[in-house]
């Protein structure tokens, strides 16, 4: 199993080497791809001295030396690749010991998965990081990932929230995906670069779409996640805006792909209700009658919820936009 980790690297001349060696460190990887995006640290020094001191560690940098994000390091990680597998690596974070020892079972296992997901560990390197992590809503240090295995038909449905599954929790990030690099270029899978946030999540969006993924290690991790002052959601003031910004990446990633009518209404769904300006009202109650005349689930769900909560009318079931338009003129419904 030959491996090649793409690394991102970003003001995180603190990390870089831990993040080398524990990759260096795993039989598998034969080729560590450092792609360093402007950093203003000496990041680039620590690149060029790891670089120099391995064969298999490879540096690049964007023309001129730019800082272009993370989701352009990582496209620009993927196309230097040249082993059967891709995974990717935070500068920040670490590789356990036997990082792909699950996933070789899994791709002997299943002759026709694409990648196979697994669990990291995330850890608390500073009193900031961890206070900002509690502040998000997010809980304690602890394993992410999918609490237990989903059939790879369904994953899509699941981590999108468009057929939410109650007994399976938690979500992906790409430190623990291991991905087949043919698999990756024939479906024109990349990262979103003109996001500044929320890239990883567009991305395992796209892959959950296209690839036939599998389950690996979930009960442990296999990846050490680092959460400090630096992480870039610590210093996001309004994450329902760059929340906003996400779902118009991914309606337009879904209507240029002609993705199915009911995602591509789902995630304006999402959209419209992150914020009330996001949406006016009539476009809000327009995208709730498309969707419930075209998406049967989305249908039935809309029933089952009236049937619940409201009825207008003995056989006549509420839309939720009609339930927020009569609840800002203070209007009750008796139950």
């Amino acid at each position: 199993m030959d491996v090649s980790v793409v690394i991102p690297v970003y003001n995180a001349a603190s990390f870089i080497s831990e993040a080398v060696k524990s990759a260096l460190a795993q039989s598998e990887v034969k080729q560590i791809i450092l792609v360093e995006d402007g950093s203003s640290d000496n990041s680039l020094e620590v690149c060029r001295a790891l670089s120099a001191e391995s064969s298999i560690v490879e540096l690049y940098r964007h023309p001129h030396g730019t800082n272009c994000g993370e989701g352009a390091s990582r496209n620009l990680g993927i196309e230097k690749a040249r082993h059967t597998y891709i995974t990717f690596l935070d500068a920040d974070d670490f590789m356990l010991p036997g990082r792909f020892e699950a996933e070789r079972a899994v791709f002997e296992r299943y002759p026709d998965a694409d990648g196979v997901y697994s669990s990291v560990v995330n850890f608390f390197h500073d009193s900031t990081g961890e206070d900002a992590w509690f502040k998000r809503g997010f809980k304690g240090a602890s394993l992410t990932g999918l609490s237990e295995p989903a059939d790879p038909e369904s994953l899509f449905n699941i981590l999108t929230g468009y057929q939410p599954d109650q007994t399976l929790k938690g979500h992906l990030i790409p430190d623990c995906l291991t991905i087949k690099r043919e698999s990756l270029k024939s479906s024109r899978i990349s990262f979103p670069e003109e996001l500044r946030l929320h890239t990883d999540t567009l991305f395992i969006y796209q892959c959950a779409y296209y690839l036939k993924l599998y389950a690996g290690a979930l009960d442990r991790g296999i990846v050490m996640r680092r959460i400090h002052s630096n992480n870039a959601f610590i210093h996001e003031s309004d994450i329902q805006s760059t929340r906003s910004l996400f779902y118009l990446a991914t309606i337009r990633w879904a209507v240029k792909k002609k993705l199915p009518r009911r995602y591509i209404f789902h995630f304006r769904r999402r959209y419209c209700s992150l914020r009330p300006e996001n949406c006016q009202m009539f476009v809000r109650v327009l995208l709730h009658l498309r969707s419930y005349c075209a998406d049967p689930q989305y249908r039935r769900a809309t029933k089952a919820s009236a049937r619940n909560r409201t009825i207008l009318k003995k056989g006549v079931f509420s839309f939720p936009i009609f339930d927020e338009a009569f609840a800002l003129l203070n209007l009750r419904f008796k139950k």
